[in-house]
């Protein structure tokens, strides 16, 4: 599945510029706004690439290395804009899309690893520096993470979990001990001594 380029994402200078058809647009905005979260499913260029139907309009979470990233303008009803390139290959690349975020925060060194979760809307064309090429479009709410930050939230939540289990165990020892002090004091059963008669 491939779509006929029609509307550039983002007017910006440099060879990589994403295109996509007026006709999904309206899930372009809607990608741009919808909060993904756990719901995306963790897929690779190998499978947007071979099976897009199967994927189209779905939340999924890819990873790859950080190559380029463009800023866009608001246009057309969109709001501004940052387009950014990761390689999961030596030559597959994959378009990542999100709202612009004023931030202090520095942007990922390029070829650095990062994870991205948004909806993937098909594949779109670009401009190589040799021949037009094809690369799956996922577009989100959020930016990219560092994969440290990812590996980071999920050690954090796994802490939080343990911790929240050793205060259940012991919540339950402490009950058991109460019941037990509370329990009153077992009788010793009564033991006789075995006598001789005499004969």
């Amino acid at each position: 599945m491939t779509w006929t380029p029609v509307l550039t994402i983002c007017g910006v200078l440099g060879p990589l510029l994403a295109e996509v058809p007026l006709s999904q647009i309206s899930n372009y905005k809607n990608a741009l706004m919808v909060k993904t979260g756990t719901s995306a499913a963790p897929v690779t260029f190998r499978d947007l690439w071979d099976h897009p139907d199967e994927h189209m309009g779905r939340h999924v979470r890819v990873e790859g290395k950080w190559e380029r990233a463009f800023h866009g303008a608001a246009t057309v009803g969109l709001p501004e804009r940052r387009e950014v390139w990761i390689s999961s290959g030596s030559r597959d690349l994959l378009c990542l899309v999100h709202p612009f975020e004023k931030s202090r925060e520095t942007l990922p060194q390029s070829h650095e690893r990062i994870s991205f979760a948004g909806t993937f809307l098909g594949l779109i064309r670009y401009e190589s520096s040799d021949v037009t090429r094809l690369a799956p479009l996922i577009v989100g709410s959020e930016r990219p993470q560092r994969l440290q930050e990812v590996r980071g939230t999920a050690q954090k939540d796994t802490s939080a979990e343990w911790l929240l289990a050793a205060a259940c165990l012991g919540f339950v020892i402490l009950m058991l001990g109460r019941v037990a002090a509370r329990r009153p004091p077992s009788r010793k059963p009564l033991s006789f001594e075995p006598v001789d008669f005499e004969s």
